[in-house]
């Protein structure tokens, strides 16, 4: 990928981000982009919660892993 095109997919991805006000919209979009651009099979972004737990707020890859992921919770320790 050169300078150029990295630029490209940053301001692309600034827009896709800035483009919702919806947190797991926006983690969602990120998640994707870590897929389709960073060669990973899968990602996942969790949030952690008032109660100490960490939440997976999006997921992205193969669907049955997004769907197995998604609000599943752990301990932050």
């Amino acid at each position: 990928m050169t300078d150029t095109q990295a630029a490209e997919l940053l301001a692309d991805l600034a827009r896709r981000i800035t483009a919702s006000l919806d947190l797991r919209e926006t983690l969602r979009v990120v998640a994707e982009a870590v897929v389709d651009h960073l060669g990973f099979g899968a990602a996942a972004v969790s949030l952690v919660q008032p109660d100490g737990m960490c939440e997976v707020a999006a997921a992205a890859g193969p669907d049955e892993l997004g769907q197995a992921l998604l609000g599943s919770r752990a301990p932050l320790e």
